[in-house]
């Protein structure tokens, strides 16, 4: 069964606090440890919204998260195995 990806994901960045998410694309913030721990700052509103979702959908963040982390991986690699194999054929 494929995970709901988008649903959930485009309303939490949509929702979430601007200015956070330009400087976390600009790398101003969002340290990276060596820990398992992800810390993301989103609005209370937008938090139980999306908590309350998932429930109804019989799962939780953690599960959630992780099934959409494998998701976009896969695809992340199926994408560069595909660019490896164009540059390949046109060696």
């Amino acid at each position: 069964m494929r995970p709901v990806v988008y649903e959930y994901t485009v309303a939490v960045i949509m929702l979430c606090d601007i200015t956070r998410v330009q400087q976390i694309s600009k790398g101003l913030t969002m340290s990276v440890g060596s820990s398992g721990r992800i810390v993301i700052e989103i609005e209370p509103e937008l938090k139980q919204e999306l908590h309350s979702a998932l429930k109804k959908d019989g799962t939780n963040l953690k599960s959630w998260f992780l099934e959409n982390v494998d998701h976009f991986l896969s695809a992340k690699r199926e994408s560069i195995q595909s660019s490896e194999m164009e540059v390949d054929h046109e060696v």
